[in-house]
């Protein structure tokens, strides 16, 4: 999912020769007067999943995430919307984080996202304070498996290592390798950060690049 305006055509070539199918989609901005951060003035637009009622069920992820493991599972759960929980390095959260989502598309409910988008002044974090809110208590937890944030590598160590063998999506919330060249890693994002580098390596040379 992309608008043309973020995206060089580049880009969508390598997306489209690794197996992906870009699909272009109108931006949804913030609500008119709400001050967002600058890396988040985009993400609205992450509303555009539940118009798209052609697919069943889709499973969204975040650009800044490295896929583990199969996840196929996530497409046969019976729920309507489903997240992991959030986490950061010094708290556990009761909110969600949507940097994986599996929801099943709804024009209703995409209606009903855009109306309360028009009225909405829910804090600085875009639309993952909006889509708490307008989901609240009507979402399915998943298990930190399919949203391993690296706020637990940072501060709930014991946690992240524990859960590592069965790790199926890493969320690379608080150290981006990709913007980090060169820059010395902290010993909780070695592993992760290792990860990233091979797989974009590996991706590199079936590319020929």
């Amino acid at each position: 999912m992309y608008f043309s305006s973020t995206i060089s055509s580049e880009s969508l070539k390598k997306a489209r020769a690794v197996g992906w199918t870009p699909v272009e989609v109108d931006r949804i901005p913030p609500p008119s007067g709400l001050k967002v951060g600058y890396q988040y003035r985009d993400q609205y637009t992450k509303i555009q999943l539940w118009s798209m009622t052609e697919f069943k069920k889709i499973v969204y992820i975040d650009s800044d995430t490295l896929v583990l493991q199969n996840i196929d599972e996530l497409f046969y759960l019976p729920y309507s919307f489903n997240a992991a929980k959030d986490v950061w390095t010094f708290k556990w959260d009761t909110k969600f984080n949507a940097g994986t989502l599996v929801l099943t598309p709804s024009k209703k409910v995409y209606d009903a996202m855009l109306l309360a988008l028009s009225s909405s002044a829910v804090g600085s974090r875009a639309e993952q304070d909006f889509m708490n809110e307008f989901f609240a208590f009507r979402w399915a937890t998943l298990p930190y498996i399919y949203n391993g944030n690296l706020a637990m590598a940072k501060g709930h160590k014991s946690v992240w290592f524990n859960l590592w063998k069965e790790m199926k999506i890493i969320h690379y919330t608080m150290w981006k390798p990709w913007q980090e060249r060169g820059s010395p890693v902290e010993p909780e994002y070695e592993l992760s950060t290792r990860l990233w580098l091979q797989e974009e390596k590996d991706m590199e040379k079936s590319l020929n690049l």
